[in-house]
C-alpha cells in the first residue's frame, strides 16, 4: 500500500486508543515510504532498522531486509483485513454508498478489503510490494 494509503489506514485505526497502537506505526511507515519515494534514499525507519541491526551484531543489510519484509507484510495485511461491506441506501438525491449496520459489526457485515478494490488497485499494490522487495534484495547483493 503506498505511503498515503498506509497513513490513511493508520489514521482510520486511531479512532480508539487500542487502534492507535497499530495505527501509529502504520502512519510512521507511510511517512517513511513517502520520504523514500521522494528522496530515492532510505527513509528514517529503514535507517533505524539498519542501525538497530548493526547494534545487535547483525549487518545493516539484515536490518534493511527485515524492514522490507515488515513493509510487505503491512501491504498484504491491508489487502486481507476485514472492512465493513458497502451497501446501497436510497436517498432522495439518488444512491449513496454507505456501510449497512445496526449497532456493532458482526462477521456477516464484513468482507476482505481486496473485495472492494479494483483489479488495477490490487495489481498496483502487488507490483509495488514486489518491486520493493526485489530492490531490497538486489541492493543487498543477495537473491530472494
Amino acid at each position: 500500500m503506498g505511503g498515503a494509503g498506509q497513513i490513511g489506514t493508520g489514521l482510520a485505526l486511531c479512532s480508539t486508543l487500542a487502534g492507535c497502537v497499530a495505527g501509529a506505526p502504520l502512519i510512521a511507515l507511510g511517512v517513511n515510504n513517502i520520504q523514500e519515494g521522494l528522496s530515492g534514499q532510505g527513509g528514517f525507519l529503514r535507517n533505524l532498522a539498519e542501525s538497530g541491526a548493526s547494534q545487535l551484531g547483525f549487518s545493516e543489510r539484515t536490518g534493511s531486509i527485515a524492514f522490507s519484509i515488515a513493509d510487505a507484510t503491512t501491504s498484504i495485511g491491508g489487502l486481507l483485513r476485514s472492512v465493513p461491506k458497502q451497501g446501497r441506501i436510497v436517498l432522495e438525491s439518488g444512491f449513496r454508498t454507505q456501510p449497512i449496520r445496526l449497532f456493532r459489526s458482526i462477521p456477516s457485515d464484513l468482507e476482505r478489503n481486496f473485495n472492494q478494490l479494483t483489479k488495477f488497485a490490487i495489481g498496483r499494490e502487488l507490483v509495488l510490494t514486489g518491486v520493493g522487495l526485489f530492490d531490497t534484495f538486489r541492493d543487498s547483493g543477495s537473491s530472494p
